[in-house]
């Protein structure tokens, strides 16, 4: 008899510990099971947090820049180079609706070299007193100085006043971007262009902003230290040792 209770409660005692153990078995699945949860969530939020900086960015990019203008003024040094003869001196220039425009290009001792001026349609370059006459959507490549400069005079505008030159790809997503150390790089590529924007990984600012030609006449353009949706720094250079650099002391804008 007594053997049997003792029987008796080890099979009572061992109930318990079964139903302890069960229940461990039960924590531990819900635990795993949470731990697995969160962890995914997780990798899940982090993927959507990199894809929307991405996104952001690529936004900030796309809106930072400045199109139009109600009224635009600017000054600062110009150098540029013509067939391997180079020349220095100050840059004035005033923008009004768009292509309302008016440029002089001095000396350093305040003596015009050219000016250029635009009524919307039609455009005035003014060189060593001669006069040329062209359409503001005609290339200026047909003008003396000019004629290694594969814009229409409307795009010239653009680039003497700050302003990027806007292309049908900047109407779709980059093409690619190339994430390196202190920067992202987002890529346009068409068939005769490509353009590069480069942004601080940082402050997701707009550092640099590269033109290049992919076949034909070569060139580039860069533009860098962008404020308030304008370059104040612009090269172009092209074949033929010809180039130029705009670099802006002053420049007003009102929108």
């Amino acid at each position: 008899m007594n053997l049997n209770n003792k029987n008796g409660n080890a099979a009572a005692g061992s109930a318990p510990e079964e139903q302890s153990a069960t229940s461990l078995s039960i924590r531990t699945f819900f635990v795993s099971s949470f731990l697995i949860s969160c962890l995914t969530v997780t990798l899940v939020s982090c993927t959507a947090t990199r894809r929307l900086i991405v996104q952001d960015n690529y936004h900030t990019i796309s809106r930072i820049f400045v199109d139009s203008v109600e009224a635009m003024k600017g000054f600062g040094d110009i150098a540029f180079s013509f067939h391997g003869e180079r020349y220095r001196g100050k840059l004035a220039v005033s923008v009004k609706e768009y292509n309302h425009f008016t440029g002089e290009f001095y000396t350093p001792f305040a003596q015009t070299i050219a000016a250029i001026s635009s009524d919307g349609d039609s455009a005035l370059i003014t060189i060593d007193d001669r006069d040329y006459k062209i359409s503001t959507a005609e290339t200026v490549s047909t003008v003396p100085f000019f004629t290694q400069y594969p814009f229409i005079f409307n795009d010239l505008i653009r680039i003497l006043t700050g302003r990027i030159i806007r292309y049908d790809i900047f109407d779709s997503q980059p093409s690619k971007q190339k994430r390196k150390r202190r920067h992202v790089e987002y890529i346009w590529q068409a068939d005769s262009i490509t353009v590069v924007v480069r942004s601080s990984r940082s402050t997701k600012k707009v550092r640099k902003i590269l033109y290049y030609t992919n076949k034909g006449i070569s060139w580039r353009i860069e533009y860098s230290s962008v404020r308030d949706g304008l370059c104040k720094e612009i090269y172009f250079e092209s074949e033929g040792k010809n180039y130029f650099s705009l670099v802006f002391d002053e420049m007003e804008i009102q929108r």
